[in-house]
């Protein structure tokens, strides 16, 4: 190799991928009480920076969803320079992204937040769990659209495990946001929107109230491994982990009601005029007085039956 081919082998080398400027996500009808996109051009205090974050997750969550978490990630995978795992996390199916508060966190290292390393950790075993589940899905749909074709029970059981996965996201948001209790956590209205099926609610209602024992039980303190598990958290927080199951579970059982209301009866229904009268006994004709009855079918609504009613000629 010659000394010009080595010089410029080692001049792209340190070379560094140029990235596009990062644009505002504007959402389309912006909430004037929401205001602009957060920015972090400064760091917040360490005892205000629960509360910065708590205000930047309702603000993505009031705006966005699934399809724009998903970008984030993505964008900030790319612009880490780790372009194989974006590929192959950009092949995931929006459905399969649950805990979309990861694509605030990283949208917000963009725009400058410093995270820790705790929220680096989890970000990458998250994005890591996620591209490893896609490969193992993969596999299994694949082999299972061969083998059957799914009916509509299994499209309602699909619907209610996306619902289930939407909860824990809720769920997974409240804890980086400090394990902090906010009205804007909202079960019932999560379910309404995914319009999950009222006769399967029962299962996730179940997931939450085993939760809810074994937080009652990290509360009580007996339990020398659940005590471990849940070290990091505080008494505060462990009420408040305690209030959000309590929530989904209150929820749950007042969303089957809501459907319960909103069901509309069925409709009767309609019966021909011949079915009507097929057993009806007409006199079809009257010679004396020379009257001819109408068809039977014909006579329904004119007719009182059963009241002796008499019909003139």
């Amino acid at each position: 190799m010659t000394a010009t081919a080595k010089k410029s082998v080692a001049k792209k080398s340190v070379e560094k991928t140029v990235h596009k400027p990062l644009k505002s996500m504007t959402p389309r009808s912006q909430d004037i009480g929401y205001g602009p996109e957060p920015t972090w051009s400064k760091q917040p205090a360490e005892m205000e920076r629960i509360s910065a974050m708590t205000r930047m997750f309702n603000w993505y969550n009031y705006h966005y969803g699934k399809k724009e978490a998903k970008d984030c990630i993505v964008d900030w995978l790319v612009r880490n320079d780790r372009i194989d795992e974006s590929k192959a996390f950009n092949r995931l199916p929006e459905a399969a992204i649950f805990k979309i508060g990861i694509g605030w966190i990283c949208r917000a290292n963009l725009l400058g937040l410093t995270i820790t390393e705790k929220e680096l950790d989890t970000i990458n075993t998250t994005i890591t769990d996620y591209i490893e589940a896609g490969k193992l899905v993969k596999e299994v749909v694949e082999v299972a659209e061969i083998a059957v074709k799914p009916n509509i029970q299994d499209r309602l059981r699909e619907k209610m495990s996306e619902a289930a996965g939407e909860l824990e996201g809720m769920y997974d948001e409240m804890i980086m946001a400090g394990a902090k209790m906010s009205a804007d956590y909202k079960p019932v209205s999560l379910l309404r929107s995914m319009n999950v099926a009222p006769q399967l609610i029962g299962t996730v209602k179940e997931i939450w109230e085993r939760r809810l024992v074994e937080l009652q039980e990290v509360a009580a303190g007996k339990d020398g491994d659940l005590v471990e598990g849940y070290g990091h958290f505080g008494k505060l927080q462990v009420r408040n982990l305690i209030k959000f199951a309590e929530q989904v579970i209150a929820d749950c059982g007042a969303y089957v009601q809501i459907k319960k209301v909103e069901r509309k009866p069925r409709a009767k229904k309609a019966v021909s005029p011949e079915k009507l009268a097929a057993k009806f006994k007409l006199l079809k004709e009257f010679s004396e007085l020379k009257l001819v009855s109408l068809p039977a079918a014909k006579l329904i609504g004119s007719l009182k039956f059963g009241t002796g009613a008499n019909v003139k000629s």
